[in-house]
């Protein structure tokens, strides 16, 4: 379990899932995801009553986010390196990785960085 919903227990699952649905969808717009893209990285397709496992796919996008505007000070380069190939990944880009199951792995390469 990812330790950014650890807590999530002392609030309303309701609000949880919106918030987080919300911030998912603003995340997929500045990455230009397709509606497949968004599907497959969420492993759903209805958001309307999103599992534990969702949540957690969702916390760790947002967490590759976080990383990713940290390390680069322009927006449009953050958001443009989900799809670059990348050496580190084979030649893949991170949106392929992430796309392949991965994203933990792909959240763990980023924060990695950061130190």
């Amino acid at each position: 379990m990812d330790e950014d919903l650890g807590q999530l227990e002392k609030y309303d699952i309701e609000d949880v899932a919106r918030v987080s649905s919300s911030m998912f969808f603003e995340i997929a717009a500045a990455w230009r995801l397709t509606g497949e893209q968004q599907e497959t990285l969420l492993a759903t397709d209805d958001l309307t009553e999103p599992t534990r496992q969702t949540l957690d796919r969702i916390s760790h996008i947002c967490g590759i986010y976080r990383a990713l505007h940290t390390l680069f000070e322009n927006k449009q380069q953050a958001n443009e390196w989900v799809h670059r190939a990348n050496s580190d990944l084979g030649g893949a880009t991170g949106l392929d990785v992430m796309l392949s199951g991965d994203i933990v792995g792909i959240r763990r390469y980023l924060e990695a960085q950061l130190v």
